[in-house]
């Protein structure tokens, strides 16, 4: 089947849609798919048309400033208009989020049309209107995958699936007995929607404690505070080399969880509000990781941790076999099976 993707950025751009596009794309490469990407063109150094690892990619052109919402719609609308017979074309199209970029065109192919929710928009409360928008999104597609049940809590739609990401199979990496100098990774945007206060207070405290090392891996308004107490390496495409080394995993995002537990890693991540929670708490592997909205109750439990090496080896070795089970394959299962082709 010709299968079309509509989703905001494509590789080269680095995103956790981004990652769960590709992964997903390859799956179904290998099931006999013809798989394209329709996507907005981010730097002009790019081609607006190429075949990359098998995936045809057609980028749209959009300018970087805008002088209104408005007029960032219709600059969309008209680009996605152009490419009216590639989405006729298509037995499916899949929307990532991008539900509105179809509107113009929506009577043309309304029956092929499936969408998945990737997240939230970063606001809490949720605003009605985010929440409005996605219920009628959700009703106006043939079916859709939330990723993260916690999705359908805070807003209006029923998902018709729930996926939360996969991983690659990876060899565990076995705790060591004792650490001497703590190596943490922090994985994420760097900013206050990540808690990123938080996440400072605790480097300081267990400093105090222990030799600790940090590698923050991500960008953004923190950055000269996390260069404070530690190594911040800005956004990168592959970041299992990193992790591999990690004592702990600091991230609260589920496909840089799932990649930590993939290593045998133990991930910690704060909360701030009910939502992000329900988003970390709702998490299958939840219970392999360290939860919590305290500073000084995350920190106890580290040292904690820390200092039983059997108790540290029993959560890795779980974390380890859990994440084992959450293959792109099972994701792109739930794909086939949305679509009614499996």
């Amino acid at each position: 089947m010709k299968i079309l993707h509509l989703t905001a950025f494509y590789e080269p751009h680095l995103g956790g849609v981004e990652t769960h596009l590709r992964a997903l794309n390859q799956e179904l490469l290998k099931r006999g798919h013809e798989v394209w990407v329709l996507t907005a063109c981010h730097d002009a150094n790019l081609p607006l048309q190429e075949k990359k690892d098998g995936i045809e990619i057609i980028r749209i052109e959009t300018e970087t400033k805008y002088y209104n919402k408005l007029n960032h719609k219709l600059i969309i609308w008209r680009q996605v208009a152009k490419q009216a017979q590639l989405l006729l074309n298509a037995d499916i199209i899949h929307v990532h989020d991008v539900y509105w970029w179809l509107i113009p065109l929506l009577p043309l192919f309304w029956s092929k049309i499936y969408v998945t929710f990737h997240g939230w928009e970063g606001k809490y409360p949720v605003p009605w209107q985010y929440k409005l928008a996605r219920f009628v999104w959700s009703k106006l597609a043939m079916k859709t995958i939330h990723v993260g049940d916690y999705i359908r809590e805070f807003y209006w739609d029923q998902p018709n699936a729930v996926v939360y990401g996969g991983v690659r199979i990876s060899k565990k990496i076995i705790p060591k007995q004792k650490i001497k100098k703590l190596q943490i990774v922090f994985v994420g945007r760097l900013e206050l929607e990540n808690d990123l206060k938080k996440y400072l207070i605790l480097a300081k405290k267990l400093k105090k404690h222990r030799l600790v090392d940090i590698t923050w891996v991500g960008d953004g308004d923190y950055k000269n505070d996390c260069q404070k107490y530690g190594t911040v390496t800005g956004m990168i495409e592959n970041t299992t080399s990193v992790l591999a080394k990690a004592d702990l995993v600091w991230s609260a995002s589920y496909l840089s969880i799932l990649e930590a537990q993939a290593l045998g890693k133990i991930v910690c991540a704060f909360y701030s509000h009910p939502l992000k929670q329900r988003y970390l708490e709702i998490y299958p592997g939840s219970k392999l990781m360290l939860i919590e909205s305290n500073v000084e109750r995350l920190s106890r439990q580290i040292l904690g941790l820390l200092d039983n090496s059997k108790t540290l080896k029993k959560y890795s070795t779980h974390a380890y076999n859990w994440a084992m089970e959450q293959t792109w394959e099972k994701v792109a299962d739930t794909y086939e099976k949305l679509w009614g082709i499996k």
